[in-house]
């Protein structure tokens, strides 16, 4: 029981520090990202492009989370609402954009290659103006539709038949 605890104990440090350490460098990834953009160099065939790029890349994120929570007992509508959750997940996207011209610019590439790059940041800052919104939305306005409340009796209830059957053969 004491070592149930400790681990549950360690696990909250953990999560303690990292969520204080991404409390101080989100604001600065996403500050770090924004000072890379200039509005300016966005044309419409840029934008357009982005745009279809960010919903087909989205298109492959639903289905791909779709298809990995499978198998696991989810009904459809739980499906279909892990679908939607991963929608805004942009953080890395924004961090490799931001990289991609910072090395164009540190080897002093040609303007090509900084425009492609100025271009990676662009579409990096689209999708998170595109798929935070988007996938916040869908997940506040289907949640009473897609999801059921389960009191919490109910739920440790639940866990307890589910912690009892793990590791007996069928």
């Amino acid at each position: 029981s004491s070592g149930i605890n400790a681990e549950y104990g360690q696990d909250q440090l953990v999560t303690e520090v990292v969520d204080c350490l991404w409390y101080i460098g989100e604001p600065l990834l996403f500050g770090l990202v924004g000072r890379d953009i200039q509005f300016d160099f966005i044309t419409t065939d840029i934008l357009w492009k982005s745009i279809i790029v960010i919903f087909v890349s989205l298109s492959f994120r639903l289905i791909t989370a779709f298809l990995a929570v499978s198998g696991i007992g989810l009904s459809l509508k739980e499906k279909i609402f892990v679908s939607f959750s991963w929608i805004p997940k942009a953080t890395v996207q924004a961090a490799i954009g931001s990289y991609a011209l910072a090395v164009a610019t540190e080897k002093q590439a040609d303007e090509t290659v900084i425009g492609y790059s100025r271009t990676i940041v662009t579409v990096a800052v689209l999708i998170i103006l595109v798929s935070a919104p988007l996938g916040s939305l869908l997940m506040y306005f289907t949640a009473p539709f897609l999801l059921q409340r389960v009191d919490q009796h109910e739920r440790m209830s639940d866990d307890l038949e589910l912690d009892s059957s793990v590791g007996k053969e069928k």
